[in-house]
């Protein structure tokens, strides 16, 4: 399980610096960080308030799970 899991997790890191890459330079903010550190901490986000959501359900502003990118 942990395989795949790792699996899945790398997946949605290239995905998310792919899309991160391919925003042009006026569409994307200065960083400090590259894309696939910035991947990196997006999907922990998301796992966070996802996890916290689970934990505390009203108490978690759920509204902002989804609300980091979008690919279309």
């Amino acid at each position: 399980m942990r395989k795949k899991w790792a699996a899945m997790t790398l997946e949605s890191v290239e995905h998310i610096s792919t899309v991160i890459d391919n925003m042009s330079v006026e569409d994307r903010p200065h960083s400090y960080l590259s894309a696939e550190e910035l991947a990196w901490t997006i999907l922990s986000l998301e796992n966070g308030v996802a996890l916290f959501y689970f934990i505390a359900k009203v108490n978690v502003p759920i509204n902002l799970y989804g609300k980091h990118y979008k690919t279309s």
